[in-house]
């Protein structure tokens, strides 16, 4: 029996960037000859680190809200895993460990699109889980969210909101 043969497909039409694998959208994004055809010398997006570790313009706002507050870069932990950190399950990162007294005061930096509805309730369960795995070890956690920390002026009110002025 011969097998049946189809004729070839047409190519597919992108119509928008959605369309585009993500791979190809990173290879844009990332060159910044093909990002910016206004100016090509914008050098793109501005990349923060925070104890040799990426983070986000949010994470680095409080940054420097903590250090203008008083304090000291090895009174702060960023990125800190539980449970495996993102390597497993059931793992989580808190954003932030800040060394207060009498008990260090974990730190969750949420935005306002991806922490919202399903995420929340996660969130959620990784706040109860981190006390539950250390009961008594830490204060009560402290969760900024976006508009708290868009620039550094408003993540350092914010921030004397949660621990009060230096």
């Amino acid at each position: 029996m011969k097998p049946i043969q189809f004729p070839p497909s047409p190519p597919k039409v992108r119509e928008s960037v959605y369309q585009v694998p993500h791979t190809e959208r990173r290879r844009v994004a990332d060159n910044p000859q093909r990002r910016s055809k206004e100016d090509p010398t914008d050098p793109g997006p501005q990349k923060y680190y925070i104890q040799g570790k990426r983070a986000r313009t949010t994470e680095w706002n409080l940054y420097k809200a903590l250090l203008r507050l008083g304090f000291g870069p090895q009174d702060i932990q960023f990125q800190v895993g539980f449970n495996g950190g993102r390597n497993f399950k059931n793992g989580f990162v808190v954003d932030f460990i800040l060394n207060t007294k009498p008990q260090p005061t974990p730190i969750w930096v949420h935005g306002d699109y991806w922490h919202q509805g399903e995420q929340s309730g996660i969130d959620f369960m990784q706040q109860q889980t981190l006390n539950r795995l250390y009961p008594g070890a830490f204060a009560r956690a402290a969760i900024f969210w976006g508009a708290d920390v868009v620039n550094e002026e408003t993540a350092f009110f914010a921030a004397i909101d949660k621990f009060g002025r230096p």
